[in-house]
């Protein structure tokens, strides 16, 4: 007799009756959720301590900017960086998305970013809910987890992390779920391909969320399927053909890497010349100290506790996690903790269960990062240099899950007087209450900036910017950097820097981040430099900042002052004296900028270090040759180039011993220049010079930017290592600069529009995939 005739239920009756518990316990999740973030959900902008969602916000504007003035097929962006590429390393379908209901509706970027915000966390627990419910079958246990899982502090606060990752937080569940329900209790001797095709939407959408998590999560998630494919095809021995496992995993693989590739195709290209591909990447400058410094140190998590339960512990060497996040942040709890140890008692029973105990090991090593000297993930590549705290992500979903079986176990001892009911209530009440001081720390404040701060923006925004001027905010903290960068939804204008700095140019990155701030000030055209009395005391920095022009202060309130430049340079410049530089590496050229800028001399570079990649016509078209051995693969190139301009090769050491001196003619007529923007991705300059010369537009250089002089393509240089730049001749020229989306771009987007036509068409035609005829049951 079944279950449902047991219960006097029809298979229809019954099929209802799961059905709405399922959609009951959908509800309670959200609730509790809710009541966790009740500090959100009251008027004003969202807030945390880290602040992180600040630079969201901004990203969703300028999302809204650039639909508004390119459309949805505009990359380049004007706000940040003396210009970027939006759409490479940002999860820019997200931002487009709610830039766009923004535009639609009306409604505020706040009220949508909220909104977006909650519902990821509550979209955390159901997609848990589901994950727990299929690996343990007991709905009380799911429930428990899910909370577990949506609650976690390191996800809850919001403080470690911005939205981005709370949807990486959501959808990670969704992918183990994926694979486990076609895996977990049947397996067929006729297994269809097309159930690869959930798993492989899901694999695609994750790097369109977040690269960085993608990568994090690919260890993790391969080592699961390794294990778990592995102990499948164990049972399903030679009832499985291969050419049916072949194509699940091939179908999986090719709708994956087809969706994603509008993405990440372009990004695969042109990760050198973005700055994560420095500050992340092969050339990380990131060291071994400092990836510990963002590691969970055992220290900081004893910490939590003791603070959670009213004591304190003072750490001699508090990591930088410690002072920057609240400190409740790493927190397991005692309850979750508690039922993790419980459903330990599953490791013999069920399989799977260990695989979650080794998932949750490794978790556990990723984290304490650098902290432990033989740690091997540190020294990974790529994945060693994320910031470790990160995998607090698979520290969760393991050990909630390791709680629901935790809560199983609990249900099968507990009294027979005691309704299972009761028990599961008591359970969602008490880690509720476990990890409620976590949502002490989500509030929402009237805004980000006092009314002085407000008005000296909106001062700013009325000043203009169509001559190209900048501002620059000058920071000593992280954090303010983060917060800064909301004032681009007040002044509108054009900023030098800003908080999302892995999508900056990578030269424009490395000039403010390795280079002479004041240069990079007056060669990006800033005409403005804001400061705070908190970081401008006595700041040999800022000191040098305003002895470079920066002297007029134009606005003085007790929070916010505005320092100008009356005579910045022009957003386009003409220069006669010019120098090719040649060496690597190419950075080194930053030790000599401030000295040829100071001389009014441009520092041209191409996309080749070496003089092997040019030819002789081209190098002497250059004033002079700058060089830093190695500066030639070949040292017969290196002597040729040599001989033929000995007169004109200047070392690198000679330039910072200022043993060089350019000729000054002092008859030469003064370039005569004008430009014109009628689009962000073109600018027109109409040019007049006695000589040839190089013309600097203060825009960062990409190898998107292509030139045309008097409508003939000419190459771009990158002048004054950062900045768009191009040759004119004697006379008078037009000069075009013009972004273009590359081939790539649209190779990527023609994949991912041919892998959707064929899933939707394929979904479409066979209505659902046929079910595969059970062949072997099996329960681990």
């Amino acid at each position: 007799m079944s279950a449902a005739e047991h219960d006097g239920l029809s298979a229809g009756q019954a099929h209802v009756a799961r059905g709405w518990r399922r959609w009951a316990d959908w509800v309670l999740l959200t609730l509790i959720v809710l009541l966790a973030l009740r500090g959100w959900l009251a008027p004003g902008r969202i807030a945390s301590p880290r602040l992180e969602m600040v630079p969201e916000l901004s990203i969703i504007w300028m999302a809204k900017e650039r639909l508004l003035q390119s459309g949805p097929l505009g990359e380049w962006v004007t706000f940040e960086f003396a210009g970027f590429p939006y759409v490479r390393f940002l999860a820019y379908p997200l931002y487009d998305g709610m830039a766009a209901l923004s535009i639609l509706t009306g409604w505020s970027l706040d009220s949508i970013f909220k909104a977006a915000f909650v519902l990821a966390f509550v979209i955390s627990g159901i997609t848990f809910y589901e994950l727990a419910r299929a690996l343990t079958r007991c709905r009380g246990a799911a429930l428990v987890a899910g909370v577990i899982y949506a609650l976690f502090p390191f996800h809850l606060h919001g403080a470690s992390e911005a939205w981005i990752h709370a949807v990486a937080w959501a959808l990670l569940p969704l992918l183990f779920l994926a694979y486990e329900s076609s895996r977990q209790w049947t397996v067929s001797s006729d297994i269809h391909p097309g159930q690869g095709v959930s798993l492989g939407l899901l694999l695609g959408v994750m790097p369109i969320v977040s690269i960085e998590y993608t990568l994090l999560t690919a260890p993790f998630l391969g080592l699961y399927l390794i294990v778990r494919e592995g102990m499948w095809l164990w049972r399903a021995r030679g009832a499985i053909p291969w050419r049916r496992w072949v194509a699940y995993w091939a179908l999986a693989g090719l709708i994956a890497m087809g969706l994603a590739a509008f993405f990440v195709l372009p990004a695969l290209v042109e990760l050198e010349y973005v700055g994560i591909h420095l500050k992340h990447g092969v050339e990380s400058f990131q060291s071994y100290e400092l990836l510990r410094d963002y590691a969970v140190a055992p220290a900081l998590v004893w910490r939590a506790v003791l603070r959670r339960w009213g004591g304190d512990l003072t750490l001699e060497h508090v990591p930088v996690i410690g002072s920057a996040f609240w400190s409740i942040a790493w927190y397991p709890g005692v309850i979750a903790a508690g039922l993790a140890l419980l459903g330990l008692s599953w490791l013999r029973r069920d399989a799977r269960a260990r695989v979650m105990l080794a998932l949750l090991l490794v978790a556990l090593l990723f984290v304490v990062g650098g902290w432990l000297p033989w740690n091997p993930f540190p020294r990974l590549p790529f994945v060693g240099r994320l910031s470790a705290f990160r995998g607090e992500l698979f520290v969760a979903l393991a050990g909630a899950l390791l709680a629901a079986w935790g809560v199983e176990t609990l249900l099968r001892w507990r009294p027979r007087s005691l309704p299972a009911v009761a028990l599961v209530g008591a359970l969602l009440v008490l880690v509720f209450a476990d990890y409620m001081p976590a949502a002490k720390a989500l509030t929402t404040v009237p805004d980000y900036f006092a009314a002085d701060e407000l008005a000296a923006y909106r001062w700013l925004g009325a000043q203009g910017g169509e001559q190209g001027d900048r501002s620059f905010e000058f920071t000593t903290t992280h954090r303010g950097t983060y917060l800064r960068s909301y004032a681009l939804q007040y002044d509108g204008g054009r900023h030098l820097w800003g908080y999302y700095d892995n999508g900056a140019p990578r030269h424009v990155w490395a000039l403010l981040s390795w280079g002479d701030v004041p240069t990079a000030l007056v060669l990006g055209s800033t005409r403005y430099v804001l400061s705070r009395p908190e970081d401008n005391g006595s700041n040999p920095v800022f000191d040098r900042i305003l002895a470079a022009g920066y002297t007029e202060r134009v606005w003085k309130s007790a929070h916010l002052t505005i320092w100008e430049n009356p005579e910045p340079q022009p957003f386009v410049r003409v220069y006669d004296d010019t120098a090719f530089y040649l060496g690597d590496p190419e950075y080194r050229a930053l030790d000599i900028l401030p000295i040829l800028a100071q001389r009014d001399v441009a520092l041209v570079s191409g996309r080749s270090d070496y003089a092997d990649d040019y030819d002789l016509a081209t190098l002497a078209n250059f004033g002079a040759l700058i060089v830093r051995p190695p500066w030639a693969r070949d040292q017969k190139v290196q002597a040729e180039v040599q001989s033929a301009l000995a007169d004109r090769v200047v070392t690198h050491q000679q330039v910072l011993d200022r043993g060089w001196t350019t000729p000054v003619d002092a008859a030469m007529p003064t370039p005569v220049v004008s430009w014109q923007r009628p689009h962000p991705e073109r600018i027109e300059v109409t040019v007049e010079t006695a000589a040839p010369a190089i013309v600097m537009v203060s825009e960062a250089w990409y190898p998107n930017w292509r030139a045309e002089v008097d409508g003939a393509a000419q190459p771009v240089w990158r002048v004054n290592y950062a900045f768009l730049g191009a040759a004119v001749p004697p006379g008078r020229h037009m000069l075009v600069f013009r972004y273009e989306k590359p081939w790539y771009s649209w190779l990527g987007y023609a994949i991912t529009g041919l892998t959707l036509l064929i899933v939707g068409g394929g979904l479409w035609w066979s209505r659902a995939w046929p079910a595969p005829a059970t062949a072997l049951r099996h329960t681990s």
